[in-house]
């Protein structure tokens, strides 16, 4: 068995790929086939293994395969012992910043070097059937059965759309070079997912780190994580006439995933803005410059 590994913030030397922000938030899985030690081969073959043999059991896998890789490259060693609490023991003050501690140090070695946590993100794939504008039918939109044309999404798929209009067009080819990005490797196997959650998850993940008070511990954390949000910030509005084409202004939001989404998202930009907010309050020595952020 050869070696996955997760590259970061990588645009590749295809000609057609292009991002606003030098790829922040990038997350592509490349093979290697010299790639891994023979220990490290045998680790991935135990996960992919434990996944097969519960996959009736545990239908989601456990995303391994990128922890693994960046635990090895961190060389990071959790020195921090387990707190076990018996039945019916008294939980001590104490007992809870350990495990604060420890659960803390661990996210912090998960972080990617531009700043987000990584994941497999599926779910936008279940919310496409239902999401089909009025804009895409010819028909009245109260004609429209709902029940079969849900089975008719693929037809307004952009890069479908852009093959149908050009198979040589640069738009197509376009589209293909960003279908690295759908492609993720676990101990599942290859499988498809949506845009990333690269930014929502690392509004949370950062909030819960504030949360621990133990900024002084984990200020490098904060900071990359701080990094991250104010470059995922989407800087300008689509362009053209965007409001006759169903868009609205994106400017100063924030997405689900990254800059390059462009997809402005009101939970997410809420997010962002709170994080920004709270890391504000901190001094720039700790958590890096509040500049860097628009606020229109």
């Amino acid at each position: 068995m050869r070696m996955w590994r997760l590259k970061i913030g990588d645009g590749g030397d295809d000609p057609y790929i292009f991002s606003r922000n030098q790829f922040v938030g990038r997350q592509i899985w490349e093979f290697d086939a010299d790639a891994g030690t023979a220990e490290e081969r045998s680790q991935v073959e135990a996960a992919r293994q434990h996944f097969y043999s519960n996959r009736f059991h545990i239908k989601p896998c456990a995303d391994l395969l990128w922890r693994f890789q960046f635990i090895r490259e961190k060389k990071f060693r959790q020195a921090i012992g387990a707190v076990k609490i018996e039945d019916g023991q008294e939980i001590k003050k104490e007992d809870v910043r350990k495990t604060l501690r420890r659960a803390a140090y661990y996210m912090a070695a998960l972080q990617a070097s531009d700043g987000h946590w990584p994941a497999h993100n599926a779910g936008p794939m279940f919310f496409l059937p239902p999401l089909l504008r009025e804009e895409l039918f010819t028909q009245p939109y109260h004609e429209i059965n709902w029940k079969k044309v849900r089975h008719l999404c693929a037809k307004v798929l952009c890069m479908l759309s852009c093959w149908v209009e050009d198979p040589d067009g640069d738009a197509f080819k376009k589209h293909l070079a960003r279908v690295p990005d759908y492609l993720w490797v676990s101990e599942d196997g290859m499988t498809v997912q949506s845009f990333g959650s690269q930014l929502w998850d690392a509004t949370f993940v950062i909030q819960a780190l504030l949360a621990t008070n133990l900024t002084d511990e984990i200020a490098p954390t904060l900071a990359r994580g701080h990094d991250f949000i104010k470059k995922s910030q989407v800087k300008d509005n689509p362009s053209g006439d965007f409001k006759s084409m169903y868009r609205h202004i994106s400017k100063g939001a924030w997405t689900f995933s990254d800059q390059d989404h462009g997809w402005q998202v009101s939970d997410c930009t809420a997010e962002g803005l709170k994080c920004c907010l709270l890391l504000s309050m901190l001094p720039p020595e700790i958590v890096g410059e509040e500049r860097g952020w628009w606020v229109g």
